[in-house]
């Protein structure tokens, strides 16, 4: 723990004694009190909105919701792909079984062809070069 060491105090070195009595000095006592104005000012009355006014905006309100729900029905068959009915939307799915039963077969040739290369490979490997 560091301690700092202060000089010692004279009586005339408090700075912040003195602007404290200088402030206080300045400022009136008592406080005055606020101004009040002249008139009086009336109360806000709250219009009560009209029966019509009300059945308006609920109309509005069911438009808006009518046209929301018809626009997302509509709009999105603009955009989607012209694709065959039996492939669904975005082409082949997953649970396709032709489409599983191809992925397959083409996985189990790359599989092959893999394993025939390196069984090559590997008899190269094996020749011993003639020596002459």
């Amino acid at each position: 723990m560091n301690l700092v060491h202060q000089p010692p105090k004279t009586p005339g070195d408090d700075l912040e004694g003195l602007l404290r009595t200088f402030f206080r000095a300045q400022m009136p006592n008592p406080w005055p009190t606020a101004p009040t104005p002249p008139f009086r000012t009336p109360k806000a009355i709250q219009s009560v909105p009209s029966r019509r006014r009300l059945m308006r905006s609920r109309w509005a309100l069911a438009a808006s919701i009518g046209l929301l729900l018809l626009g997302s029905l509509l709009l999105p068959g603009r955009f989607a792909p012209r694709s065959k009915i039996e492939q669904g939307p975005d082409g082949p799915g997953v649970s396709d079984t032709k489409f599983l039963q191809d992925m397959n077969k083409e996985h189990q040739k790359k599989q092959l062809d893999a394993k025939s290369k390196a069984e090559r490979e590997a008899d190269k490997g094996d020749e011993l070069p003639d020596p002459e």
